[in-house]
């Protein structure tokens, strides 16, 4: 059961500035939040990022979720960057960053205006249309797309403004990615460098639609479960095919889309 945010003079239909109230389900759920945002820096496939909001927006507003993974995300992003500080590409989040950036600043728009039932909705067919590129990515690989100013400025774009609503901004980047040819390792660090900024942009913007506050800095306490969360992901990549966990994680995104859109 949710635990809703009493608005607190709003206008009607939008996000109304959250306070969170920390149940012994909630504290569970961030927990396990925490647990698995280490778990996809351990390298445990793509999809956990909207999966992980999905999940925390069951038993809280999708306005308080989002903003109560900001602060868990931003310490996981320490972790990525300081063990990836050596391998990103910084022409690439030079040429991505510009677009990124004003990606957050037309979601943190959207944001203020639109109302939690807009966002459950933006995240359901968010995560329909991860599974969507999931399923395509082998096409796309193939399609041997020209990484140039038209593709880096669509992928920055809908990355900041997917990153900010919803916390799954790592699809387009990923496909700009896979045209510019990267190594695997530039690829998992860009990305990591990339989405530290990311959600560092998106601070100002979260507190002036309502969605930090100081109730917030409560769960970063559970950033400690970050930790065993790559352990536990870098023990499983090397033991459950990779295969395994799309299955899953595709399922779970389809289930929570459907959860969302029947409210």
């Amino acid at each position: 059961m949710r635990c809703e945010a009493a608005p607190r003079g709003v206008a009607a239909g939008t996000v109304p500035p959250v306070s969170l109230e920390l149940t012994p389900l909630v504290l569970v759920v961030i927990g396990a939040a925490a647990f698995l945002i280490g778990l996809s820096k351990g390298g445990v496939g793509g999809g956990v990022g909207p999966l992980i909001t999905i999940l925390v927006a069951v038993v809280v507003t999708p306005s308080q979720a989002i903003g109560v993974l900001l602060p868990l995300l931003m310490i996981g992003d320490l972790a990525a960057v300081w063990v990836h500080r050596a391998d990103w590409d910084r022409h690439i989040v030079a040429r991505l960053l510009p677009a990124a950036t004003a990606g957050v600043v037309v979601a943190s728009l959207f944001l203020r205006q639109t109302s939690d039932r807009g966002i459950e909705i933006f995240l359901a067919v968010l995560s329909v249309a991860f599974v969507i590129y999931r399923l395509a990515e082998p096409k796309l690989r193939r399609a041997r797309l020209r990484a140039g100013t038209g593709l880096a400025v669509t992928a920055g774009v809908t990355s900041g403004v997917t990153s900010t609503v919803a916390h799954a901004g790592g699809p387009p980047v990923a496909i700009y990615l896979l045209a510019a040819e990267t190594s695997p390792v530039t690829f998992v660090a860009t990305t990591a460098v990339l989405f530290f900024v990311i959600n560092w942009l998106k601070v100002p913007g979260y507190i002036a639609a309502g969605l930090l506050d100081a109730s917030m800095v409560r769960v970063v306490p559970f950033a400690v479960l970050i930790w065993p969360g790559v352990a536990a992901g870098r023990w499983l990549v090397q033991r459950v095919p990779a295969r395994v966990f799309e299955r899953v994680i595709l399922t779970l995104l389809v289930l929570g889309a459907i959860h969302l859109l029947l409210g």
